[in-house]
Formats: structure tokens, C-alpha cells, sequence
């Protein structure tokens, strides 16, 4: 006789449930060796207490079962536990857990810079002058490109969106910077 191994797989492709996905229903899904034709409960929980609980049939060594978007309304910011277990024909169990977030709120995003002069409250505009642009004629055009740069409490990788007369620009946060250039 054989013990279960359960695994569970990432949730919403980082384990953090955003703002968007919060809205519609989160897939949960992994494997589980000697459990082929049997069942894993698994057990959304918020510390001990077990705010959700299903059953998934274990099929070809995988499980899935999905949290409704009924059961996602009812989650505030914070961290949760995923907990699936299972039991044999041999009366043997495994469980796993895995970590699960929730954070609906949006990182900071500042403008530290539009061409190259500082942006604050008390001088919110950057100057885009001659002496950066160039002398502008009917014929020419700028002849330096306008950067706009700020900080933001993303992640590493995330992408931030600028929109500027109907265009969009993204930038790549690398060390808690971004900088688009129009």
C-alpha cells in the first residue's frame, strides 16, 4: 500500500489573486499519485477556519476544482491557504498546502520626471523648451525624444501604461523605476 503525494500548482499564475481576477472564478489544480479514481477535498482557509471546501475526482494522476466567483466576492486583502488532502483504498492519506494571496489594491505610481526636470506639487508640468526640442520650422521635426520617468511599488517586470493624446506607452519596473520615452 501506497501513501498519497499531492501537489497543487501555482494559483493565477503567481499566487496572488488581483483585482481583476478577484471578479470571476480561480481555477485550483495539481497531481496526486496513488489516488487514480479516488477524491481530494480541497479546503480554501483562512487561518483554521475553512471558508470553502470541495470535492475533485482524481483522474489520470490530476485533480481541478475552481473557487466560484461567489466565493471570491467574499475575500478581503490577504493571505489564505489552499489545503488538499486525500485518502486511498488503503486507508493512507497525503495533503498539501500551498499559500494563496489576495491583494486588490493597486501599486503607487509617481511622475518623477517629464524631459528631464522634476515633477512635485509645487511644480507639476515638466518644461519641454528649445534648448531640448531643438528650433522647430515647418520642416523639422523634435529633435530629442521626451521621457517621461517616475517610481512605483510594482514588482520587478510588471508593466506600467502611460496614455498621452490617444497613444499608449508601456515601460518594464526594474528596481521600483519605470521610464517611457514618447
Amino acid at each position: 500500500s501506497q501513501v498519497p503525494v499531492i501537489s497543487i500548482g501555482t494559483i493565477a499564475g503567481d499566487d496572488v489573486v488581483n483585482a481583476l481576477e478577484k471578479t470571476g472564478a480561480v481555477i485550483l489544480s495539481g497531481q496526486a499519485t496513488h489516488l487514480n479514481g479516488g477524491q481530494v477535498t480541497v479546503n480554501l482557509k483562512d487561518g483554521i477556519t475553512v471558508l470553502s471546501s470541495l470535492t475533485a475526482q482524481v483522474n489520470s494522476g490530476a485533480w481541478s476544482a475552481t473557487l466560484s466567483a461567489a466565493t471570491m466576492a467574499t475575500l478581503g486583502d490577504g493571505p489564505y491557504t489552499i489545503e488538499v488532502s486525500g485518502t486511498n483504498s488503503y486507508n493512507n492519506s497525503g495533503a498539501q498546502t500551498r499559500s494563496l494571496n489576495v491583494d486588490t489594491t493597486p501599486p503607487a505610481l509617481v511622475v518623477t520626471h517629464i524631459a528631464g526636470n522634476a515633477v512635485s506639487s509645487g511644480n507639476p508640468t515638466g518644461l519641454f523648451d528649445a534648448t531640448e526640442r531643438g528650433t522647430l520650422t515647418n520642416t523639422t521635426s523634435v529633435a530629442t525624444d521626451i521621457t517621461i520617468t517616475g517610481t512605483t511599488g510594482a514588482a520587478n517586470g510588471e508593466t506600467v501604461t502611460v496614455g498621452l493624446n490617444g497613444k499608449t506607452y508601456t515601460a518594464a519596473v526594474n528596481a521600483s523605476a519605470w521610464s517611457v520615452t514618447l
